[in-house]
């Protein structure tokens, strides 16, 4: 039944379910009653719909007492080395040399976060640990988003380009993802530059 439901309604997120999502995200851990008197909502309202988020495999339960706690699932995929390895050797990091463009997006909402490098080291760590790694061209180094910031991406899934030299990651973002603060790195329009 889990994976009919997610074939079927994955896609078709309500605007409730999306306002859940996103309190979650902003505020952390609470408890359902809490929850639906923040954003406004029914209680039943609430309940069914974190009910639906949670058969969807987007949220947690946890009990504490007679309360039940909701969260963002933690959850992440992973590769053993070996398809890490081979995966990465399938890439193209010819443009800039040696790199592939990496595009972080929201995985449930679709929104574009930030957009990096990543060499075949960093596509390795990333497919393996399941938190997202990349390239600084910069600092010439690996870095793990968020591993001084606390803004770590969980990984959700991964999309290759036809040319095999660019690469979308669907994420799970913990906190924000662009170093000014913002929730994404593309939070002005062209007319504000």
């Amino acid at each position: 039944m889990k994976n009919l439901l997610t074939n079927n309604m994955f896609q078709r997120l309500n605007k409730n379910q999306i306002k859940i999502i996103k309190f979650l995200r902003e505020k952390g851990k609470r408890s359902i009653r809490g929850i639906s008197k923040e954003l406004g909502q029914a209680y039943s309202t609430t309940w069914k719909n974190i009910f639906w988020l949670n058969a969807l495999n987007i949220t947690e339960f946890e009990t504490v007492g007679r309360s039940k706690i909701c969260s963002l699932n933690k959850k992440f995929i992973s590769y053993s080395d070996d398809v890490a390895e081979d995966v990465a050797s399938k890439l193209d990091y010819k443009v800039p040399p040696g790199l592939v463009v990496a595009v972080a997006r929201d995985w449930l909402l679709g929104d574009i976060l930030m957009v990096a490098f990543m060499n075949k080291k960093a596509v390795i760590k990333t497919l393996v640990e399941g938190n997202v790694h990349y390239w600084s061209r910069s600092r010439e180094k690996l870095w793990k988003k968020g591993e001084t910031s606390g803004n770590v991406q969980i990984l959700k899934d991964v999309y290759v380009d036809c040319d095999g030299d660019a690469l979308l990651l669907g994420v799970e973002q913990e906190g924000v993802a662009c170093h000014t603060g913002n929730r994404s790195c593309f939070y002005r329009i062209l007319n504000d530059i």
